[in-house]
């Protein structure tokens, strides 16, 4: 089974926002900054648009995400460049092309490091929104989901309520929606690897979601930008330095 990915360090959090195009009005940039998808940013159709960060210090980056969003829609173009000051010169680090689906993508980026960091959206035909938008370093499990695992795609939670008469005959129905959910579950892995990369991502989740692909190689568009289900459970030994840990998760896909 192909490995997957997770991406819970966003730099973008702490970083500044140098310049940007003009957004649509009522929808600044700061709405796709937030870590929120209630709230979004919006570019007019017309030329490219873009948003330029000063991230502080110079950062590695190797993924790109985005949740709430309609690149396929607008058939936007999206590239992502660094630069030695915050006005440019701009090299293209990566660029994704063919976007054709909705709400929540995570691509892996060629890794690079920068300071400066440029963001741009090209080539799209209609207003584009954006819900929420990270960039950063993932960290990849040592193994991949197992036999049985359920892809977010298919973890639909919607409650079905149908309302009938006292003489029991149907009158309608109505859907509740609810957040897919997945189950994260890696078997067997050494507790080094548990105590390096886990454990900081578990403290990281508890203040704010994340973006996780399940199979990034193969099912490129198979995301989900989430956030743990109630208690987080403790990891459980399996051998004397292995163990395996499992994370309940809901969320945007």
């Amino acid at each position: 089974m192909a490995k997957s990915i997770i991406g819970h360090d966003n730099y973008l959090e702490d970083a500044t926002v140098y310049a940007s195009s003009s957004p649509v009005a009522g929808y600044p940039v700061a709405n796709c900054l937030d870590g929120r998808t209630n709230t979004q940013t919006a570019f007019a159709s017309g030329s490219d648009k873009f948003i330029t960060f000063d991230l502080g210090s110079t950062k590695t980056i190797n993924y790109i995400g985005l949740a709430k969003q309609t690149l396929g829609t607008a058939v936007a173009v999206l590239k992502i460049s660094s630069g030695p000051t915050g006005t440019g010169p701009w090299t293209e680090e990566d660029r994704f092309e063919n976007i054709n689906n909705l709400g929540t993508l995570m691509f892996k980026v060629s890794e690079f490091s920068t300071r400066f960091l440029l963001v741009e959206f090209s080539n799209y035909s209609s207003t584009m929104y954006l819900g929420a938008l990270a960039v950063g370093k993932y960290i990849e499990p040592p193994v991949g989901m197992p036999v049985g695992f359920t892809q977010p795609r298919w973890g639909d939670q919607d409650e079905i309520r149908v309302n009938k008469t006292r003489g029991n005959e149907f009158v309608g129905m109505s859907t509740i929606d609810k957040p897919k959910a997945a189950t994260i579950i890696l078997k067997d892995i050494e507790t080094t690897w548990y105590d390096t990369y886990w454990s900081d991502f578990i403290e990281n989740i508890k203040r704010r979601p994340f973006f996780f692909s399940w199979n990034p190689d193969d099912r490129q568009g198979e995301n989900i930008y989430c956030w743990p289900v109630k208690k987080i459970a403790a990891p459980k030994y399996t051998k004397k330095t292995r163990c395996s840990v499992s994370l309940k998760v809901e969320g945007i896909v």
